[in-house]
């Protein structure tokens, strides 16, 4: 299996299956395996290509969003491992269509899709709202992207809200400390502030109206 040392303009691996032996260049990472694990190359071809893989770079990677986006061995091999039986049958799948040159760009976007929630199921991450900001919202500001700048819905910036809401609660439920948030949308039109604080009762949400 061999991936490229440097991640493509989305900070993703990309790496490929081959079960002939070859010899390749220093720009490329290798990882060889006997016959009898190809599963297990095909189970990590999978992993290194997924959108979960895409997030742990950002996140961990020395290089990544700094300089180079440079991908190190010595790093990747320190990332999560599971197994799937299921994602290396599409990993099969994928391999299948691509040495049959039948793989149109349309397919491949639909069997991508396919391994991203296969691999996001087997770690339990299924609408991780955190993977979903780095993937969706993060990544393209980083590259510049202007086209994911929008007005945020009401329904958006609750749906914000609850996720802070839901790591502090985490934090300080158990010592009996809540949070009193109150939310002010549309400030004097220009902003949307939300105000905590932290005391001994419940806490509430209000969200204001426009000011």
């Amino acid at each position: 299996m061999l991936f490229s040392k440097w991640t493509d303009t989305h900070y993703s691996i990309k790496a490929s299956y081959c079960d002939e032996e070859y010899i390749y260049k220093d720009v490329y990472n290798g990882i060889k395996g006997e016959l009898s694990q190809s599963d297990i190359l095909k189970n990590m071809l999978g992993l290194l290509n997924s959108s979960l893989y895409t997030y742990i770079n950002l996140l961990f990677g020395s290089s990544i969003g700094v300089e180079r986006e440079e991908i190190f061995l010595s790093e990747v091999k320190d990332y999560p491992y599971l197994y799937s039986d299921e994602l290396v049958s599409k990993v099969d799948d994928i391999i299948i269509l691509f040495s049959e040159n039948i793989c149109t760009n349309e397919l491949k976007s639909k069997k991508i899709d396919e391994i991203n929630q296969i691999v996001l199921k087997l770690f339990d991450l299924e609408g991780d709202l955190f993977i979903d900001y780095i993937l969706n919202y993060q990544i393209p500001r980083l590259k510049g992207d202007s086209s994911i700048y929008n007005i945020a819905s009401k329904e958006f910036l609750k749906q914000y809200e609850k996720t802070f809401l839901k790591c502090l609660d985490n934090c300080f439920g158990l010592d009996q400390v809540y949070i009193d948030v109150k939310f002010y949308y549309n400030l004097y039109h220009k902003y949307h502030v939300f105000r905590m604080s932290f005391n001994s009762i419940s806490y509430t949400s209000i969200f204001d109206e426009e000011q």
